[in-house]
């Protein structure tokens, strides 16, 4: 969306925070504020490293993160770019030539209007990893359920298992990019894959740690 089609939204549609409603933003200044910015780590198979900007159970970031994703609120991207240069600033840039994100179904892409796992790469190519090459490497081979609709994290590895498939060139040093990161098992099913076909390193940076 472009400035101006912003600026015309937000007359028609006053802001209001999504958090606590105070006018004018759609995240106030308090509420994002009350987003702790981390540097969150975590072993999972197949991952060398995970990262995370913040908590999942952080009710603010949590409804930033459902906001977008469910209900394709673009006008959050100026929220998610500011915790972005916040973690930069505390944490420093990332090293990474590549960066695949973790793909949407076309159904569920469909639904929502856009891919916002592609949208979130962006924005994080742009603020920590800005000579990084986004690369749409991977697809869904198959329609899944949901993991978070899943607890048991043996029924979600088994929910997400040949879930992917290759559809270009696999670099040998991989970032990879999604919202949230819980049981892992869907980053990793996608790093087995990019591992299978000559990943030799492969990455994980999320918004927000659920696990």
């Amino acid at each position: 969306m472009s400035r101006f089609s912003r600026l015309i939204l937000d007359l028609v549609f006053p802001p209001a925070c999504i958090a606590c409603r105070s006018r004018g933003f759609w995240v106030c200044a308090d509420c994002l504020d009350s987003i702790r910015v981390e540097n969150l780590r975590r072993e999972l198979p197949n991952l060398d490293r995970v990262t995370s900007l913040g908590s999942y159970a952080n009710p603010v970031l949590r409804m930033m993160i459902t906001g977008f994703k469910y209900q394709s609120a673009t006008c959050l991207e100026p929220a998610f770019i500011a915790l972005l240069k916040r973690y930069n600033a505390e944490y420093g840039s990332m090293d990474a030539s590549y960066i695949i994100p973790v793909p949407s179904s076309e159904e569920r892409v469909l639904e929502r209007g856009f891919d916002h796992v592609s949208r979130l790469a962006k924005l994080i190519r742009d603020e920590l990893v800005p000579k990084a090459e986004i690369r749409s490497a991977l697809r869904r081979a198959k329609q899944s359920l949901s993991n978070a609709d899943l607890d048991d994290h043996a029924a979600r590895r088994g929910n997400v298992m040949g879930s992917f498939e290759i559809v270009g060139e696999i670099p040998k040093r991989v970032l990879l990019i999604d919202d949230v990161v819980t049981s892992g098992a869907t980053a990793g099913e996608c790093a087995k894959l990019l591992r299978e076909k000559g990943a030799r390193e492969v990455n994980l940076f999320t918004m927000a740690s659920g696990g």
